[in-house]
């Protein structure tokens, strides 16, 4: 009967949109005392909207340099950025690297340095750009909490499992969502590493 449980397991999850690597894990779920959930697209929609934003430069060139630099990246972040800022007067990078867990570098022809991601003296903004080491501009981004997350969370608290919210986000943002959806535990700003 066992194996015709774990087919039926198997099928039903898929259904739902749940994958399961094998047929053990599955079986393991029964001790399960700890689940850790990422923020951005597994709590959230992962559909970030820029909802405010400061600059020392005009807002056209601040759109035209933030664009130009997140087309170069994967993150969630990034995407949305593009998808809301499209130009089309791209600056062209002499040389552009991701650096993980922390955000993106890029030169321009001139030599200027820009870097476009976290700040670790201040977590207020989403993100931040630095021209040649001097703050240019700050952006903040709202992702929409899914419909589903606080049933799921209330759901395990009931079978005494405990919940915690791990992310590269900032404290601040990381509370807001965790506490909409009652997850205590909170593992903000971390790396990719860690």
């Amino acid at each position: 009967a066992t194996p015709a449980a774990i087919a039926v397991g198997l099928g039903r999850g898929t259904r739902k949109g749940i994958l399961f690597r094998n047929a053990k894990s599955l079986e393991l779920f029964k001790n399960i005392t700890t689940v850790v959930f990422d923020k951005t697209g597994t709590l959230t929609k992962g559909q970030l909207a820029i909802n405010n934003f400061e600059t020392t430069t005009t807002e056209t060139e601040f759109k035209q340099i933030v664009f130009s630099i997140e087309k170069y990246s994967n993150h969630p972040i990034a995407k949305a950025i593009t998808v809301q800022c499209k130009i089309n007067n791209v600056i062209s990078w002499k040389k552009i690297d991701e650096i993980k867990g922390v955000g993106m570098k890029a030169e321009d022809m001139e030599g200027n340095i820009y870097l476009l991601g976290k700040n670790t003296d201040e977590n207020l903004h989403t993100a931040y750009l630095t021209k040649n080491g001097s703050p240019i501009g700050w952006f903040d981004m709202e992702d929409e909490i899914r419909e589903e997350a606080k049933a799921v969370i209330d759901y395990l608290h009931s079978k005494n499992i405990t919940t915690i919210l791990l992310s590269g986000d900032s404290e601040e943002r990381c509370k807001k969502v965790a506490d909409t959806v009652s997850i205590k535990k909170i593992y903000a700003q971390t790396s990719p590493e860690e």
